[in-house]
Order: structure tokens, then C-alpha cells, then sequence
């Protein structure tokens, strides 16, 4: 199923992402609009404007009734989907706003900017529109924004540096030092007691969340590492790169446990396990979404239809269908259902 609005046509989609509570899938694309569709049916419900240039970032709140959209015009509008209307708009930012979270009890927005700031927000519908907190001790483009599973801890990542802050009162509480690269990408493990960081120093790196200390450092590829995730019991972690390889291994000890192969290797721009754990998704450089199974490494199915390179993709809450988006201007849903069959 292809998810395309014609008044979109030659412009990317920067990045989605999936409401559990309603079954929504919401896209950023760079023709300044954000829309929002029904996962079940691939329809377009709603299309919001109020950004004036590109949208880099949507997340959802936990309900799913409120949406967070970021962008090249320097300010976030968190919207309500009830109505299709703005709550409030998020514009202290003097940079381009690539990153955004909601925290998973709903209290908190965090925004990230290439002004090299991150700002803590009211997820809430006070009319406060002014920042809570902004966290100025990074001195790159923010790359990361991302809650912990309790909402107590916000991680944010800039160059080679990754920081953790409390989301009480704003302080810092831990840097975690050690990549001698940009880090691309960075998660929380399912318990929250872990990070796991992808970087430009050919490293995947597993940090404690206690101190900030790192714990195992993982050097199975050849190239720049642009994804890592951790599987859904926090056992493993799976990690893409541009070497073209797809790795799986053992979060605590670092061992190799896959190399999860194809015919037709390319560069891997993101990973991501299904909500069982039973399989992982790539979306690769040259358009291609790839499916392969944890327990044996087995290759399960190659899906064509991007003619660009993919930036995301995920499961959807019943691991029956693979959503993907792509610099050519469509979000498509792949049925995972036929592969597993044979």
C-alpha cells in the first residue's frame, strides 16, 4: 500500500511515526506539511499546515490525541488531532528544530536544534508556550532527543557526546564520552537502565544510565554505523551501517551472535525490531526494506517499490505490516504476513 498526496509529489518525506492508541501513522516531508493517516485503511486524515519551510520530526503523545511537529522555520507546534488545530506554538528555538519527543507519561516535550540547544516543554494543554528548560552545554547540532521508559531522564547527543538530564529540574546528570564520531543515532533500552549509540566511529556502544559509564563496545563494521536498537527484552542489539552490513549482537557482552546477509548488501540507513522480537527490519540506501528472523539469521524477504533511499521504517503494533518512508515522497506499508509463509 502506498501512502502519496500528489501535493507532495518530489518531496521527501523526512521521517514517521505510529500512534499504538490509534492506529495513525504520521509523516514530516519537506514540502512544510505534516500528515497524518490511518494505518488500517492508508487514507489521509488529516494534512496540517502551520509550518512556513521543511518539517524534520513528529511524535506523538502516549494517547495519541496530540502530535508534536518540528521544522526548518525554527519553532515546534504541538497539535490536537480532535480538532486538526494547534495547542500551542514552540518557537524559542533560533535553529532549525531536526528532533522531538514526547515523554511516555505525557508531561514533557523536548525539542532538538541545529542552534545546538535542547528545550523541555509542557506536553500538556496550559497554553504555557515557553520553555521550560534549555539545556545549552552541547556545542553541535543536536542529533538526538529521546525520554527514558519512566520519563525521568532525557538523553541528547551532539557530535560524540551523549548527555543525560533529569526532566525535574533540567540538570545534568551524566555525559557519556568515548565515540570519536558523530553519533547518528542513540535508544534507551525497554528497562531504561541502558543506551545503546550508533556513530560515525565505525561503533555501536552500550552506556549504563546510572553514571554515564560505558559498558561494551561492539566493532563488527567497516564503515560509519547510522542505526542501532535494542531488541524488545534488551538481550541484543541490532546495528546498520554503511558498510552494508545488518549485525546482531548480545547487548551486555558484545559477542556477535548474527551477520544477517542478502544477495544484494547496500547501505543501511535504519533498523528495527518487531514488537516480538521474532524479526528486524532494515530500510536501505538504494529503496529496499529488508526482513530477516533473530533466532537463525534467516533472510525472509526483500520489498521493492522506493525509488530512493529509505529513512524509516516500522512495525506496526500487531508486527503484521512493515511502514517505511523515502526521499521519494511516499510512505508505504508492506505486508510481513506472505514472507513468513514460506
Amino acid at each position: 500500500m502506498v501512502l502519496f498526496d500528489h501535493a507532495a509529489d518530489g518531496c521527501a518525506v523526512t521521517t514517521i511515526a505510529l500512534s499504538v492508541s490509534t492506529k495513525r501513522i504520521a509523516s514530516a516531508c519537506e514540502d512544510c506539511a505534516v500528515r497524518v493517516w490511518d494505518l488500517e485503511t492508508g487514507a489521509l486524515v488529516m494534512k496540517l499546515d502551520g509550518h512556513r519551510e521543511s518539517t524534520y520530526a513528529v511524535a506523538f503523545s502516549p494517547d495519541g490525541s496530540r502530535l508534536v511537529s518540528g521544522g526548518a522555520d525554527h519553532k515546534a507546534i504541538l497539535w490536537n488531532l480532535d480538532n486538526h488545530n494547534p495547542v500551542k506554538q514552540l518557537d524559542e528555538h533560533t535553529g532549525d528544530v531536526w528532533m522531538c519527543d514526547y515523554s511516555p507519561d505525557g508531561k514533557y516535550i523536548a525539542t532538538g536544534s541545529t542552534d545546538c540547544t535542547v528545550k523541555l516543554w509542557s506536553g500538556t494543554d496550559d497554553g504555557d508556550a515557553h520553555a521550560l528548560f534549555t539545556l545549552q552545554d552541547h556545542t553541535a547540532v543536536v542529533m538526538t532527543v529521546a525520554f527514558s521508559p519512566d520519563s525521568q531522564h532525557l538523553l541528547t547527543c551532539a557530535d560524540g557526546l551523549g548527555r543525560l538530564w533529569s526532566t525535574q529540574d533540567g540538570s545534568l546528570l551524566a555525559d557519556m564520552e568515548g565515540h570519536t564520531g558523530l553519533i547518528w543515532s542513540a535508544k534507551f533500552s525497554p528497562d531504561g537502565t541502558r543506551i545503546v549509540t550508533a556513530a560515525e566511529d565505525h561503533t555501536v556502544r552500550v552506556w549504563n544510565v546510572e553514571d554515564g559509564l560505558e559498558l561494551v563496545t561492539l566493532r563488527e563494521h567497516s564503515g560509519p554505523v547510522w542505526t542501532a536498537a535494542f531488541s524488545p527484552d534488551g538481550n541484543d542489539v541490532v546495528s546498520g551501517s554503511y558498510d552494508g552490513q545488518v549485525v546482531l549482537c548480545d547487548s551486555f557482552t558484545g559477542v556477535l551472535k548474527h551477520r544477517l546477509e542478502d544477495d544484494h548488501p547496500a547501505i543501511v540507513n535504519t533498523v528495527t525490531y518487531s514488537r516480538d522480537g521474532e524479526l528486524v527490519a532494515a530500510g536501505c540506501a538504494g529503496g529496499a526494506v529488508k526482513l530477516w528472523n533473530v533466532k537463525d539469521g534467516k533472510f525472509l524477504a526483500e520489498f521493492l517499490g522506493h525509488d530512493d533511499k529509505v529513512k524509516d521504517v516500522l512495525f506496526s503494533p500487531d508486527d503484521c505490516q512493515i511502514i517505511s518512508c523515502s526521499d521519494d515522497s511516499t510512505v508505504r506499508i508492506w505486508n510481513v504476513v506472505d514472507p513468513l509463509q514460506f
